[in-house]
């Protein structure tokens, strides 16, 4: 079964002639394909590559057989495909949420379809490159052919496909065999030898006497046989008593058929049905009368009874129970003479209506006016269009005004799309559009609430509040605007920053949008005016109470080499072991200071060989942001020792 395509409005308008009385012909010049499922009739989304190796001729009435080759090396999984004309126009297209066709990159892929037209005849749509088709094959187009299988063989109902040799050897061995057994049976019927039942025949032959067939059997035994002429002529001698007796009970049947006519009525002699199964009565009086039946089906009542009421002058019709009414000849002249009289003058009213939409149809083309050539209705959107002779097409807008309003005379879009409507009255309005986006819901009604003087919005679903002119003019005093200050042209409320978060969102005079977080301090504390955060995460706030800027880092902790970190705000605490090391020996810190930090050192064994207590701590002046060196030195006569312990290190500083 061929696919449908839907052939597009511009399709129709390259078929129509310019006489708009006809079709014009068209070439295919290319095939689209789409990797995506789309609606038929539609431009086609996702469109894979447009291929110009396209072939195709008519098949029958409404089909054509198209076929396309892409010897690419790409691969691609097909939905749709559209047809082009030669001129670029997108002439049909069709599409399913099923893969029509894949093609992998080492095939070349050949796309055989038979496509049907609704109402499009095929003969008037040929191809471009008409090198390669392969259409199916019917008794009067060559083609490829599909083989049948021995499943279809044997069931004998498809003759669509051939049948191979093979399948048709396999198909007839069986009966043929089968036929020879029964035919072996027959023959050893005829010619066996003498049983107890059968007696073998030796003789066949003709009485050259009697003229009649006989047969001789192994025991002598001889048996006539009865010819066509002879049997004919016995059977024509049984007819003969046959239509006797026949007749003879005829007459008994229309003895015994009761009649009992009244007063100027005759008997019936003889009831019979003719030919075409219509009843005959034959009277006393010798007259002969055909009568009528009376017949039902599916969309017919039989009729039960048949009357003429006078009065009305009409047939009254009993039909399965009910009573309808039939029309007599003078009830139907009289009807007709009274319709016809009201037509013609229903006729001359709807001619000069008729004559005036004419006048307006089939106006010549001038300066000011131009020649309608089509009036319809668009199927997709449900408008009726005009089409005018230039094939230009106008949609029409439906206007109907209640008392106190214009009819719109006219209705488009400007440049910036919003809607322009020309009134009645001669005067033109422009209307306003709604959009929505990621951050805004769109507006789907508006009102005034005059108690509250404010405008009531429905925006997806939910009604939300905007304030008036006078409204705002009463609440405050305007917008402070200097040369260090801009306006604020938009202001709004983001439906969602983070999880749960909504906040106040501003877009300035300078084109700059800006955040604008929520400040509610409690007592003894002060709004922050400004909150922004640094590139390095550290958050800073300008305070309504002297304008300084604060800045607050934030706070973190972990493990660094040999010991752990601490950040809270812009402070940086880091306790750490150095190893074991001897005096002039540098440290450096894990995470690098932005200053020179506060510096303690210990060690966990402080005495020399002696006993006597050792001093460790950072060699002074040699404290930087990024480490220090270590000074060991001998306390009270002690030695200096040549090492220590672990030597621990606790550093505090900014971040």
């Amino acid at each position: 079964m061929g696919l449908t395509v839907t052939i597009t409005d511009a399709g129709r308008a390259a078929l129509r002639n310019a006489a708009g009385n006809g079709t014009n012909a068209v070439t295919i010049a290319a095939v689209g394909l789409s990797s995506q499922a789309f609606t038929p009739g539609a431009a086609i989304p996702a469109e894979i590559k447009r291929l110009t190796t396209i072939s195709g001729g008519a098949t029958a009435a409404d089909t054509i057989h198209v076929t396309v080759l892409d010897s690419g090396d790409d691969d691609y999984s097909v939905y749709g495909f559209a047809l082009y004309l030669s001129d670029g126009t997108l002439f049909a297209s069709y599409g399913q949420s099923t893969v029509i066709v894949e093609k992998s990159a080492q095939a070349m892929m050949q796309l055989a379809l038979d496509v049907r037209f609704v109402d499009v005849a095929a003969s008037s749509i040929s191809f471009g490159d008409a090198n390669f088709m392969n259409p199916a094959a019917t008794e009067d187009t060559l083609g490829v052919v599909k083989l049948a299988s021995a499943d279809d063989a044997t069931s004998g109902t498809d003759n669509q496909k051939a049948i191979t040799p093979q399948v048709l050897s396999g198909l007839l061995t069986p009966k043929i065999n089968n036929l020879q057994s029964q035919l072996n049976t027959a023959v050893m019927t005829i010619l066996p030898a003498d049983d107890t039942v059968n007696t073998r025949i030796n003789l066949f032959a003709v009485n050259d006497a009697t003229g009649l067939p006989f047969v001789a059997d192994a025991k002598g035994i001889t048996r006539q046989l009865a010819t066509v002429s002879w049997s004919s002529n016995l059977v024509g001698q049984e007819a003969t008593a046959r239509q006797s007796a026949d007749q003879n009970l005829q007459n008994q049947v229309n003895v015994r058929i009761p009649s009992n006519p009244g007063t100027g009525f005759q008997s019936i002699t003889n009831l019979t049905l003719s030919a075409t199964g219509q009843p005959i009565f034959v009277g006393s009086g010798g007259g002969t009368t055909q009568g009528i039946t009376t017949f039902s089906d599916a969309q017919t009542n039989q009729v039960l009874q048949i009357g003429y009421q006078y009065k009305g002058d009409y047939l009254s019709i009993n039909v399965g129970g009910s009573w309808v009414y039939g029309a007599t000849q003078s009830w139907v002249n009289n009807q007709i003479a009274v319709e016809t009289k009201r037509a013609s003058g229903v006729e001359s009213g709807l001619q000069t209506q008729l004559n005036g939409a004419a006048m307006t149809l089939t106006v010549a083309d001038d300066g000011t006016n131009q020649r309608a050539a089509l009036v319809a209705i668009n199927k997709a959107w449900n408008l009726p269009f005009i089409t005018s002779a230039q094939n230009v097409g106008y949609h029409l807008v439906r206007t109907e005004p209640g008392a106190g309003f214009q009819a719109v005379t006219n209705f488009s879009l400007n440049a910036a799309g919003q809607p322009i409507f020309v009134g009645s009255g001669g005067g033109t309005t422009q209307g306003i559009t709604t959009f929505n986006d990621a951050q805004t819901n769109q507006v789907l009604q508006i009102g005034y609430q005059y108690k509250g003087d404010y405008l009531s919005i429905n925006v997806g679903g939910s009604w939300v509040y905007g304030a008036t002119q006078n409204w705002v003019t009463g609440n405050f005093a305007g917008q402070q605007v200097d040369t260090n200050t801009f306006g604020v042209s938009k202001i709004g409320v983001s439906k969602q920053v983070g999880a749960g978060i909504q906040m106040l969102w501003t877009y300035g005079t300078d084109g700059v949008g800006r955040w604008c977080p929520i400040s509610a301090p409690g007592n003894g504390f002060y709004f922050a005016t400004n909150l922004t955060m640094g590139a390095d995460g550290s958050l800073y706030a300008l305070s309504s109470k002297d304008g300084a800027t604060n800045g607050y880092a934030p706070s973190s902790y972990g493990t660094i080499a040999g010991g752990y970190y601490v950040r809270i705000g812009n402070i940086l605490i880091q306790a750490f072991s150095a190893g074991v090391l001897s005096a002039g020996d540098s440290i450096a810190f894990p995470i690098a200071f932005s200053a020179a930090p506060v510096v303690s050192t210990t060690v966990d064994n402080n005495r020399d060989g002696a006993n006597r207590p050792v001093a460790i701590n950072p060699t002074v002046g040699t404290v930087t942001a990024s480490g220090f060196k270590i000074n060991i030195a001998a306390i009270s006569g002690a030695n200096q020792p040549a090492g220590t312990g672990q030597v621990w290190v606790f550093a505090m500083g900014p971040a």
